[in-house]
């Protein structure tokens, strides 16, 4: 029986998983990860409309 392992991260550190599968907690720390992406990209959308415009939108 081989033995599976995964690294993911949640954003308060570092778990690893191995053996049976976690879904729930690696499904947890992907939307965390596409949370974090989502909110870095609306940031970096605001301060280029900031910068191109000079006014809040």
């Amino acid at each position: 029986m081989s033995q599976s392992s995964f690294e993911a991260t949640d954003g308060t550190g570092r778990f690893r998983l191995s053996g049976a599968w976690r879904f729930q907690q690696v499904a947890q720390a992907i939307g965390a990860a596409i949370a974090k992406a989502d909110q870095l990209a609306r940031l970096h959308a605001h301060e280029l409309l900031f910068h191109r415009f000079g006014t809040e939108p």
